[in-house]
């Protein structure tokens, strides 16, 4: 039996327990504007996520900014299509700078 939600039905669905995932969570600030970077990988894989800007996408390794650039250059969002270059390029250091302190 399904119910009504605001106009729409709820249909049955079935809820799968989550793996737990890692993530970064740091910022890059570039021409005037501040980028909150979480960069996390979960079991399908890596992804890049900037939430003030509603942007999610699917991303290789940090240290891959080609390809990580060209996922934050088909986004929806202007200003991450107009930094993804240099978003990617600091997503690397970041990596490389936490690897070096360890």
């Amino acid at each position: 039996m399904a119910t009504k939600s605001r106009g729409s039905e709820i249909r049955p669905y079935t809820l799968y327990e989550g793996s737990r995932t890692g993530a970064e969570e740091f910022t890059v600030e570039t021409d005037g504007l501040s980028f909150g970077i979480i960069f996390g990988e979960c079991e399908s894989g890596y992804y890049i996520a900037i939430p003030q800007y509603g942007v999610c996408v699917p991303a290789a390794k940090p240290d891959d900014p080609f390809y990580n650039r060209e996922r934050l250059s088909g986004c929806g969002n202007e200003f991450v299509r107009d930094n993804a270059s240099t978003l990617a390029a600091a997503i690397m250091i970041y990596f490389e700078k936490t690897e070096e302190g360890q």
